[in-house]
């Protein structure tokens, strides 16, 4: 992520010293306006992961569905503007047990990143390094802008994560975007993904209001449990003051949780069959401790927030072979004020037909 980060200030630097009187020698084309290639880059294969079997079975086949993405996106952009495009085929073969509907099936990816042209000496030529880059996610969740639960998955066992907000659909699918703000720990890093999925039927349940407050009764009792035990631990060491000046403690933050947790649930008693969207990426314990129980500001609107889920268990269809697409999260990065981002996300908003795509849930 370092790399995106500094990427603006390269490109800037680079374009400072070829600006530079004595230095700078003009270009016969604009840059931005380049009409690019593609290139392949090696296969990124099995590296780095503990191989699925399926993987390993279907490899041939696999290959095949990636190669019917690469075309696909080759076919609605065959001269990127502005970028030279390098794509590789990826085997990520490592199982998902939180947002995986069925870990039995594998997930593969086909990665492209677009590089800038730039000027420098005289020569248009693509910059070393992009924030410009396409994900296609088959059957896997990674390039979704999910968010796991840990602190409740941790203490209740459970398979929690958050998607970004959604907003309007493509070709009949949901697009999901971080608005107000791109990923965590970069805000000018905005992305956008799409869910390829089966007519009618999604890979992950929505987790209604009236679950998440059950989880959080379960969760306070966990984390009274987690601490008051913490405390007893060190009675011996610290003394029996220490001990009960710091159970007194715990006793009454605990209590203070529970009271504004009945009275949310008092306040959203007409809504607790909806959709527990939330204003953030990640709800904790602290987020029950310190909410206004007087206001209806816990939870938000699909198109602004983030809506809770877990993984639908009966979405894969089991009579289809393990290695066969059932849903592709695609992901596209637009950085604020690069140009072929721009040009990159024109495309896949008025060119590239996810439909087509979507027909190898059918194949």
């Amino acid at each position: 992520m370092q790399t995106r980060i500094y990427l603006n200030v390269l490109i800037a630097i680079g374009c400072l010293m070829v600006s530079l009187p004595g230095i700078a020698q003009r270009c016969p084309e604009d840059p931005t306006q380049k009409k690019g290639v593609w290139k392949n880059y090696p296969d990124a294969g099995l590296a780095g992961f503990e191989v699925h079997p399926v993987t390993l079975k279907h490899k041939a086949q696999i290959g095949q569905v990636l190669d019917t993405i690469v075309n696909l996106f080759i076919k609605y952009n065959p001269e990127p503007v502005g970028s030279e495009a390098k794509w590789e085929k990826s085997l990520r073969t490592e199982w998902d047990s939180v947002t995986s509907p069925d870990p039995s099936f594998t997930n593969y990816m086909y990665t492209a990143g677009y590089f800038p042209y730039i000027c420098s000496n005289g020569t248009v030529k693509a910059f070393s390094q992009t924030d410009s880059w396409v994900y296609v996610h088959v059957n896997g969740y990674w390039p979704s802008g999910h968010h796991l639960q840990h602190e409740f998955n941790n203490a209740l066992k459970e398979k929690l994560f958050t998607l970004p907000p959604q907003r309007d659909t493509l070709g009949g699918y949901p697009v999901f975007e971080p608005i107000p703000k791109g990923e965590e720990d970069s805000p000018w890093l905005l992305f956008y993904s799409v869910l390829i999925h089966h007519p009618d039927k999604l890979p992950y349940i929505s987790v209604t209001k009236g679950e998440l407050f059950d989880l959080y009764e379960k969760l306070i009792q966990a984390k009274e449990q987690e601490y008051l035990g913490g405390i007893a631990s060190q009675r011996k060491n610290m003394g029996e003051d220490w001990y009960n000046e710091q159970t007194d403690r715990v006793k009454k933050q605990i209590e203070g949780m529970r009271t504004n947790l009945t009275e949310l649930k008092k306040l959203y008693a007409k809504e607790l069959n909806q959709p527990a969207i939330l204003r953030s990426w990640v709800y904790t314990i602290r987020d029950i401790e310190i909410a206004d129980p007087t206001q209806k500001k816990f939870f938000t609107t699909a198109n602004r927030g983030y809506q809770l889920v877990r993984a639908n268990p009966d979405y894969m269809d089991q009579k289809q072979e393990k290695w066969k697409p059932q849903f592709m999260w695609v992901e596209w990065y637009k950085p604020v004020a690069r140009q072929n981002a721009i040009e990159l996300d024109k495309v896949m908003r008025e060119k590239f037909d996810f439909k087509e795509l979507g027909k190898l849930l059918t194949q």
